[in-house]
């Protein structure tokens, strides 16, 4: 319901459809197969495959032939988000993917032959099909930074989710430039604003969440010893990918100019009055909104994982399991991370209100680090105290300059 929400006020602000009652019936009856598709899946008997929506890259994607002709997935069983990189051409998985078909056939083939095993042997080979990949709850979800693979994710697209999350914020943020435009009308609500504004924060929250798993993370396979592929159940993300995402992160999540809300917008972001039979109103912690928390929270989760002992025991495990010269080290996270977040001491300019926020948590978070050295690396704890007395010289020598 989220996603088709978001998806639907996206399309109204681009043009991508009109609004009609017509489009509207087309939209939901569209959301609704790809709902009851997903279901049956599981009547069934299979599994969520968070790993299905991976199969196909941006390009394709964005290529209203190929959706038109393969859809935006390898399974029904995946959580997808409403897809809009073709326009809005194919927006929703309406119809078994490569991996649906496959798996039915296994579960549910009748043969007309005795030979049953050899039948489905020939059926399982497949499995290493790049059309075919597969994971699972345990593999995407579980508390902090369970999940090591970045393909197996709920509410993602293509092969290549960075470029996904980059294209999805670019469009969450053309959706708040222009939705006073769309939405501010005469007898409208200004609760309608306020819900449509907090659905793109909803996607920020998603694709922020989500990049860190590359960080130190490891494509992760169920490949038996002798299969046709000959791949190692784990392989560690080239470096290449994991400073990719760390940079989307440090650009649109830890920059100075990350945030940067219109006034007027933030004063239209007016609450639902109407209690309409619950105790919204009495409850509601405060009417205006609470810019500096939600921009926090955006904040909180990217920083936390990035750091949690988790992700960095693998960041440093994966220097002894990569194959390459080029590795990426916990020292890179953390010299990134913290030129970042303190750049305006080096750039001797002023701290925004979203910064010092970000900053006190920084700081915060990497006085846990020294205070849990149990948990924690030993070279996260060496390097938290190195980046606390960098800090602390750069404040001083910033404050005598």
């Amino acid at each position: 319901k989220r996603e088709m929400a978001y998806g639907w006020n996206q399309l109204l602000i681009t043009g991508g459809l009109q609004g009609t009652e017509e489009d509207l019936k087309r939209y939901v009856h569209q959301g609704l197969v790809d709902l009851v598709l997903h279901e049956v899946g599981h009547t069934l008997g299979l599994r969520h495959n968070f790993k299905a929506s991976s199969i196909y890259s941006v390009e394709q994607l964005s290529d209203k032939n190929f959706t038109e002709r393969y859809g935006i997935s390898g399974s029904v069983m995946d959580y997808h988000p409403v897809c809009l990189l073709d326009g809005g051409n194919t927006l929703f998985q309406t119809k078994p993917g490569p991996y649906d078909m496959w798996a039915i056939q296994y579960g549910y083939e009748q043969f007309n032959d005795d030979n049953l095993l050899e039948n489905l042997e020939n059926i399982a080979s497949q499995s290493n099909h790049p059309l075919l990949v597969y994971g699972t709850d345990e593999d995407s979800f579980g508390t902090s930074s369970r999940g090591i693979d970045p393909l197996c994710n709920t509410w993602d697209m293509s092969s290549n989710p960075i470029e996904f999350y980059k294209d999805e914020l670019n469009s969450v943020n053309y959706l708040w430039d222009n939705l006073l435009d769309k939405f501010e009308v005469p007898g409208g609500t200004y609760q309608k604003i306020r819900s449509v504004f907090s659905q793109g924060i909803g996607e920020y929250m998603y694709a922020g969440r989500s990049a860190t798993k590359f960080i130190g993370g490891i494509n992760f396979s169920r490949n038996h010893v002798g299969d046709f592929s000959q791949q190692s159940p784990f392989t560690v993300i080239e470096a290449k990918k994991q400073r990719e995402a760390l940079d989307f992160i440090l650009v649109n999540y830890f920059d100075k100019d990350a945030f940067d809300f219109n006034p007027e917008l933030l004063n239209k972001l007016a609450p639902e009055r109407n209690e309409d039979f619950r105790d919204y109103v009495w409850n509601l912690d405060r009417p205006d909104y609470p810019i500096h928390s939600v921009v926090k929270r955006m904040q909180m989760y990217p920083l936390y994982s990035l750091y949690h002992p988790r992700r960095l025991a693998r960041v440093k495990d994966n220097e002894i399991k990569n194959n390459t010269t080029d590795v990426f080290r916990m020292e890179e996270l953390f010299t990134k991370v913290n030129d970042v977040i303190w750049q305006e001491l080096e750039l001797k300019e002023n701290i925004n209100s979203y910064k010092r926020e970000l900053q006190i948590m920084h700081i915060t978070m990497l006085s846990n680090i020294l205070y849990n050295t149990d948990s924690m690396p030993a070279d996260a704890v060496a390097f938290a105290r190195s980046s606390l007395s960098e800090i602390l010289k750069n404040i001083y020598l910033s404050m005598t300059n």
